[in-house]
């Protein structure tokens, strides 16, 4: 009975560490944006649509954290992702999103994270500069892989409109949401 019981323990040990989160191992320096995509969705009553753009460039750099102790670590990226460049399937539609957004004004959305990749679960908090104003978003949780070298990864998170003084578009009288998910992935290289 004794060496069943340890068993049972020991089989449901392993199943807690098999299903916990690890913190990811990120090395330290210079990271690369090889690929990406960026979408958005608005809501109106009467239609959904999404826009996306693969034209996002981005750097990044993870470095030991000066006083975080224990040899932690902390990434820090730079995006940069062109207004212009979202494409929703109506040339139309992304025209009229180009003049809510004051995209001829302010044609690059820059987006700055900072996170600590041994943190469980990870996240991150970003400073969005969009249509000339500057919001912050706390604790976006980030799936980050890990593979050969290189690594992915993807969040979302929702983006308010009028956090930015972005006036909505209507149709009909109805305007669309105010909250704009947004979906992303990207494939990191570390640099040479």
């Amino acid at each position: 009975m004794k060496g069943g019981i340890f068993s049972l323990l020991s089989l449901y040990a392993g199943l807690a560490l098999w299903a916990a989160p690890n913190a990811v191992i990120i090395p330290g320096g210079t990271w690369i944006l090889k690929e990406s995509r960026v979408s958005y969705t608005v809501n109106h009553p009467f239609k959904k649509a999404t826009g996306v753009t693969t034209k996002t460039r981005g750097k990044g750099r993870c470095s030991a954290a000066a006083g975080a102790g224990q040899g932690a670590k902390i990434c820090e990226i730079l995006l940069a992702v062109p207004v212009a460049t979202f494409d929703s399937g109506d040339s139309n539609r992304d025209l009229h999103m180009l003049e809510a957004t004051k995209g001829a004004a302010f044609p690059v959305i820059t987006v700055r994270a900072a996170f600590d990749p041994a943190q469980v679960p990870l996240k991150a908090d970003l400073t969005i500069e969009f249509a000339g104003q500057k919001a912050s978003q706390r604790a976006v949780e980030l799936r980050i892989v890990s593979q050969g070298g290189d690594l992915t990864a993807e969040g979302q998170f929702v983006l308010n409109l009028a956090d930015f003084a972005i006036i909505r578009p209507s149709l009909l009288g109805l305007s669309i949401d105010n909250e704009v998910p947004i979906m992303f992935s990207s494939a990191w290289k570390l640099e040479k």
